[in-house]
């Protein structure tokens, strides 16, 4: 490789050592004799495959944003069709993989639109398309997703995931209905993929209802301590099922499903070694906690009642000081038990016992009243998160279809209410659903106003940015054009927020779109600044998109089209060579190529238009 480069004994061994090292996984020495082979043969017929093991080689060295451009240069100069279309849904893998959803998404939209027929052939885009309508809360599209994906591909492998997601989102929705729907969808997962990773998580899942999955407390217990077990050392490192919260997974469906035998004090020490094990950022923390809190107060209540009393304070006693969570929660929220436990002390003559539960009861009762007033105060503010919680969950179950008492719910948020903010949100949704623009505005303008200031789980800047753009979009529905492109010149202008999960996020969650990237805005400003008939600028707007090879042919078309109309002698040779370069297209479908066409075909030649100006100067 080193002394004879150029000649084809290099090239083979070039190839040799480069998928060698990728086939044992030593991808950053077959990244580099990829690049090699790249740089020494950028003509050759292979070449395309030496920038797919750059890309593949990058993706397993996690450098997502570098193998998207790689398979990004596949998509625009791979000899075939099919490998254009599969590079294209590698893409959206890769922000899947990222956990980045809505740009998987978008990604699935642009390959599976660009390439129809090709990726029929592909059947994991469609799938991970509906995994990614499913976490970002798209519920209704995922389950159709999944549906067709089960109507088209019957006898894929990977139909499993299709069956347990169809599962879990029909339990999300409230309603008996629903949930013997879900509980249908994890037994057919069970049923027709017994050997998949979805057999034993729908059977996870399934332990808590009804029939148990067929279960008794000692099967279901063995079930837990062996088969779950196995599953998560055998896929601990999985390529198939994503793990990592897995362990908080399995702890709540343990805990429910001791819950539903109900196995009070085997719940107690389950979760309390649980919370041992989980870190405090876990989202299953405070669920656990719960459950925690509620078999604890309910197993002493029942020593109790019967008659058990020393038991029920020495269980007390030992489990809270064996646990901190255990004895944070029994002084926060356990008032009522401490007095009944003191009084139970003192029936029994245990007077410094029955005195420490009452100092506990009345720093609890102290901590309440100085919080009174502001008790007092919010019941109003109370009643508002009742009425705002209720309407969410309509809105985002039903949508429009339950307009008039989502409205009605919203009507009673008081302004000083916290959720004022997403109020206006569902209402500027819903009037620009029904085509009333103008007060759609209203509404995003006033939520504009109303966002909160300081959330941890929110992230403020992206917040800021989609309410931006939606009242920029709302603008040019209105006609309000140039307040529209002064918006869209600011986001253009904004460093994009970085990426991360904004599933928290308000926006999000009601169904407000994204910021399009930066080239997409100026596109935007483009089209805009063309309705006004301002033609130097927005040659100057597609100039900039087409400078940095973004927008395809439509850019370059845009940008001869806005010279040409410029009047411009010089302007208008600009225009032709933008017009012949997009002539150059290789692609026979390629519909700028055929408009390009017929644009030069109706413009003077060159030298033609040159004498034109002539004339018309004499």
């Amino acid at each position: 490789m080193i002394d004879g480069k150029d000649s084809p004994a290099a090239l083979q061994t070039g190839i040799y050592l480069a998928t060698d090292a990728f086939s044992k996984e030593a991808y950053l020495s077959g990244f580099e004799s990829f690049q090699w082979l790249v740089q020494h043969y950028p003509i050759h017929p292979l070449n395309w495959v030496f920038h797919l093991g750059i890309a593949e080689s990058l993706n397993e060295l996690h450098q997502t944003d570098r193998a998207a451009k790689e398979y990004q240069w596949i998509v625009m100069n791979a000899p075939e069709e099919d490998i254009r279309s599969s590079a294209a849904q590698r893409i959206g893998d890769l922000y899947l993989n990222r956990f980045e959803y809505e740009r998987a998404l978008a990604s699935y939209y642009h390959s599976i639109s660009r390439y129809p027929e090709a990726v029929k052939k592909f059947p994991p885009a469609h799938i991970n398309r509906a995994e990614s309508l499913y976490w970002l809360g798209q519920y209704d599209r995922a389950e159709e997703a999944f549906l067709k994906f089960l109507t088209d591909y019957s006898s894929h492998p990977e139909g499993w995931r299709a069956t347990f997601r169809l599962g879990e989102i029909y339990a999300r929705k409230s309603g008996g209905i629903t949930r013997d729907e879900a509980r249908k969808w994890f037994v057919e997962t069970v049923n027709r993929y017994p050997y998949s990773p979805g057999a034993t998580l729908a059977r996870i899942r399934l332990l808590p209802c009804g029939d148990h999955g067929g279960l008794d407390y000692k099967g279901a217990e063995k079930f837990f301590q062996t088969d779950v077990k196995n599953f998560f050392e055998i896929h601990e490192k999985s390529e198939t099922v994503l793990m990592k919260d897995f362990p908080d997974f399995k702890a709540l469906a343990h805990l429910r499903t001791l819950v539903a035998f109900s196995q009070n004090k085997e719940a107690v020490d389950v979760a309390t070694n649980e919370l041992k094990n989980i870190k405090n950022s876990s989202i299953a923390k405070k669920p656990i906690s719960q459950i925690l809190e509620r078999e604890f107060k309910k197993t002493v209540y029942e020593f109790l009642e019967d008659g058990k009393k020393i038991e029920a304070l020495n269980y007390f006693q030992e489990k809270t000081n064996a646990s901190g969570d255990l004895m944070q929660l029994s002084k926060e929220n356990s008032s009522d038990l401490l007095f009944k436990l003191s009084q139970v002390a003192s029936d029994l003559g245990l007077g410094s016992i029955a005195k420490r539960f009452l100092e506990n009861k009345n720093r609890k009762i102290a901590a309440d009243f100085r919080n009174s007033s502001q008790i007092d105060l919010s019941e109003e503010l109370f009643s508002s998160e009742k009425n705002f919680t209720e309407a969410k969950a309509l809105w985002i179950n039903s949508g429009v279809s339950m307009e008039m008492k989502i409205r009605e719910l919203l009507n009673k948020i008081k302004v000083e209410s916290k959720f004022s903010y997403e109020k206006e949100l569902i209402l500027g949704i819903i009037d620009e659903k029904h085509g009333k623009h103008n007060s759609s505005l209203g509404h995003s303008i006033r939520a504009q106003m109303l966002m909160p200031t300081f959330s941890k789980k929110i992230n403020f800047k992206e917040e800021i940015r989609r309410i931006n753009y939606w009242i920029a979009s709302l603008h040019i529905k209105n006609g309000n054009i140039l307040a529209a492109i002064s918006l869209l010149h600011v986001l253009e202008n904004e460093k994009e927020t970085p990426i991360g999960h904004f599933e928290e996020n308000p926006t999000v969650v009601l169904g407000i779109g994204p910021v399009p990237d930066k080239w997409t805005l100026l596109m935007l400003q483009g089209e805009i600044l063309t309705q006004l008939g301002r033609w130097g600028e927005a040659a100057a707007t597609y100039s900039r998109v087409v400078s940095e090879k973004q927008g395809g042919y439509q850019a370059q078309y845009e940008y001869a089209h806005a010279l040409i109309k410029t009047g411009n002698l010089k302007q208008r040779d600009k225009a032709y060579l933008a017009l012949e370069e997009i002539l150059k297209s290789k692609e026979s479908e390629n519909i700028w190529k055929k408009i390009a066409s017929e644009t030069l075909a109706n413009l003077p030649k060159k030298n033609e238009q040159r004498n034109l100006a002539k004339e018309g100067i004499k």
